[in-house]
């Protein structure tokens, strides 16, 4: 199984983390603030689950 580390849970990390997840890669998402896509309203960016 091959594995990925992204850096970042903004909007291109998880787009990277899709495609990766695509091609059978398993990704984790490192992100320094306390939740994904911050740019998002949080209801919205809680509904994505890591």
């Amino acid at each position: 199984m091959k594995k990925a580390v992204v850096v970042g849970g903004e909007l291109i990390g998880i787009e990277t983390c899709v495609a990766l997840e695509l091609v059978d890669i398993k990704t984790t998402v490192v992100e320094m603030l306390p939740q994904i896509l911050i740019l998002l309203d949080w209801q919205l960016a809680k509904c994505w689950k890591p």
